[in-house]
């Protein structure tokens, strides 16, 4: 009877030691998904800080590696791990924008900075006899936040200015483009609602609203006047922390 009552006692003390081992180690497995996700949530939180004036001038921050455009025009800019411009697109379609160190590279293709490393004047302009068409220049001017205010494009018979207004949030809530092409001349004024970010808190998927107005020169009195909407896209992917 002492022998059965001593074999209860000591099932009882090693179920016990068992249920506590258990919890012991449901902890440790709770602590360690824990830290797994604080981990993950530092690392987008890190993330999300991390910015430059190249990130600045495309709208991104983080560790961005490429962002993909899809709305009107598709295209895609890369950047390096410290946040510098490595690629953009450029109006000859044979041929991209390519950075090294911050610098425009390649034949034709220049570009400047001001004592703030923020790009001010990128451009590609190939010789008259040697596809001059695709002219294309460039030259940003910023807010005090870093934000681009106005964008001048200049190409072969084109031209164009567009000037950016922001938010409290310092989300671009509009756009006025004002344009021309040869003898064409118009104004598109775009407006913008924003309906998905990621976990750095980039947009992804926006809303788009434009009003254009067209005319050819001389004969603003007979314009042709737009409204459209569309939603516009863009992938992100970023270089592991």
């Amino acid at each position: 009877m002492k022998r059965i009552i001593f074999l209860g006692l000591c099932m009882a003390v090693m179920t016990s030691c068992n249920l506590n081992k258990k919890v012991e180690n449901d902890g440790s497995k709770s602590d360690s998904i824990s830290n797994k996700n604080d981990k993950v949530a530092k690392s987008a939180t890190d993330n999300a800080k991390f910015v430059s004036p190249d990130l600045m001038l495309f709208d991104v921050k983080g560790h961005v590696k490429t962002v993909k455009y899809d709305g009107e025009e598709t295209y895609t800019v890369t950047f390096d791990e410290n946040g510098m411009l490595v690629s953009c697109p450029c109006n000859d379609e044979e041929k991209d924008f390519k950075f090294e160190n911050g610098n425009a590279v390649g034949k034709y293709f220049s570009s400047k900075r001001n004592a703030k490393g923020q790009l001010i004047r990128y451009a590609y302009e190939p010789k008259l006899d040697d596809r001059h068409w695709f002219l294309d220049i460039k030259e940003i001017t910023y807010n005090a936040n870093g934000q681009v205010i106005k964008l001048l494009s200049n190409g072969w018979e084109t031209g164009s200015e567009i000037e950016y207004k922001y938010n409290s949030d310092g989300l671009c809530i509009k756009q006025v483009e004002d344009w021309l092409m040869s003898a064409d001349i118009g104004k598109f004024t775009r407006t913008y609602t924003y309906t998905k970010f990621d976990k750095q808190g980039n947009w992804i998927e926006r809303k788009c609203k434009q009003h254009s107005e067209q005319w050819e020169e001389g004969e603003e009195k007979n314009k042709t006047i737009t409204n459209e909407e569309e939603v516009e896209k863009r992938t992100i992917t970023y270089y592991s922390l």
